[in-house]
């Protein structure tokens, strides 16, 4: 029996279904939750795919992009897909409580960090992404991979992979870029305005911004901080600055990094790392969550409480891969 079996099932029963990604979409939310959308529909299923933010100015160039909505439906589906989430609350907090009660799949590849709310979970240890996991269960439900749809999920699983150098990259991970491949997948396409494409005001701010940074913990940790001050300083939308997340693990010695940003009255915290430093330990303290090499949390309280709890958590880490004495 296939391990795609139950939501195979599942999918297949209902008939009117809508699919959510995370809050603040990045492009495996985009690319898990649509690929499923666009999927399904060639089933003949009646499908719609909603994200809370929208559409993000900075990925509106993702193929079938135009298709994500930010209104949920007043009517109850059959069936609720959750794509990329670890937690429903994930979803966004004017999603959450009209999504509650909802019979649901959660496919994830967050494996540590998945609360399994899902009436059917879908999450795997060893997926890059979600969407190699969407991918694998569209060939299970003999979807036909179309090159749009192919390009889209190779697009998920690259940038959640930092181009295959980080995260869980196994040889399933190639086997299914090889067979999107196969299927008409152009990476080409898309790179250009996926990785080489940052306006002036952006190329600015990141600059300023590390030109600021000071190692800390023997030069193993970088606090990277977009604050509200630098964000009017140079006109940017933080959503644009999200390069900065993994800036700081360029730095010679960094084992560690965080990126924090001030958006719509939170602070979101993103973590990156290098092996053996597993940040998904530090966010959870956190009340966040993620991934060895890349987690994540919210703060709604103040910065320097914040920054208090971070560096304690983040030294306990470090002396737990025994990199501080």
């Amino acid at each position: 029996m296939s391990k795609y079996t139950e939501v195979v099932e599942r999918i297949l029963k209902a008939n009117n279904i809508i699919v959510v990604s995370h809050a603040g979409p990045d492009p495996d939310a985009y690319s898990s939750s649509l690929g499923m959308t666009i999927g399904l529909r060639s089933l003949g299923k009646n499908v719609e795919c909603y994200n809370e933010n929208g559409i993000l100015e900075s990925l509106d160039f993702l193929p079938y992009i135009d298709n994500i909505k930010s209104e949920l439906p007043t009517e109850k589906p059959d069936l609720l897909i959750v794509c990329d989430c670890a937690h429903l609350s994930r979803t966004g907090d004017s999603f959450k409580e009209k999504l509650e009660g909802i019979p649901s799949i959660n496919i994830d590849h967050h494996y540590f960090s998945n609360g399994n709310f899902g009436e059917v979970n879908l999450v795997e240890e060893f997926a890059s992404s979600t969407a190699e996991i969407v991918a694998g269960l569209l060939v299970e439900l003999k979807v036909e991979m179309e090159p749009e749809l192919a390009s889209l999920l190779t697009l998920g699983i690259y940038t959640d992979t930092m181009s295959l150098q980080k995260g869980v990259v196994t040889e399933n991970t190639y086997k299914t870029l090889a067979m999107l491949k196969e299927n008409g997948a152009d990476l080409n396409k898309y790179s250009d305005k996926l990785f080489w494409s940052n306006s002036i005001e952006v190329v600015r701010t990141k600059g300023y911004v590390m030109s600021n940074v000071e190692p800390k913990f023997d030069g193993k940790y970088v606090e990277v901080i977009l604050d509200e001050e630098t964000v009017k300083r140079f006109n940017v939308d933080p959503k644009d600055c999200y390069g900065l997340k993994s800036m700081g693990l360029g730095i010679d010695g960094v084992m560690l990094t965080s990126f924090l940003r001030y958006e719509n009255k939170v602070w979101k915290l993103s973590l990156r790392s290098k092996s053996p430093v597993d940040v998904n330990i530090v966010a959870q303290t956190l009340g966040g969550g993620g991934h060895k090499g890349a987690a994540a949390a919210k703060w709604k309280g103040e910065l320097k409480e914040l920054l208090e709890k971070l560096n304690i958590e983040v030294q306990n880490e470090l002396k737990r891969c025994e990199l501080l004495s």
